[in-house]
């Protein structure tokens, strides 16, 4: 999973995040996570599932148009649904 933030106020829901990445196992060519449109196309590109966590001021319709298969709006969603998102991730490995 890539995770790209560059604001300092998202450090402690990050270190939560990383935290549960690092108890975790998630294949990471299945499933990635990106805030920037770019990123967000790159992982389509890749046929790779791509959540959208938009922590900017771009429109939510930027990154949906990019190929977001989930689109957030904050780290702090992101975060308080990531253990559904990881069991969800999990059963479609089967």
């Amino acid at each position: 999973i890539t995770l790209r933030i560059g604001q300092a106020r998202y450090s402690a829901c990050i270190s939560a995040i990383t935290l549960e990445f690092s108890a975790r196992t998630v294949q990471a060519e299945r499933n990635r996570v990106e805030n920037a449109p770019l990123g967000v196309q790159a992982g389509v590109a890749a046929n790779i599932f791509t959540i959208a966590v938009n922590t900017g001021p771009l429109p939510d319709s930027v990154l949906l148009c990019e190929g977001a298969n989930l689109l957030l709006h904050s780290m702090q969603e992101l975060s308080d649904k990531w253990p559904e998102l990881l069991k969800s991730f999990k059963n479609n490995e089967r």
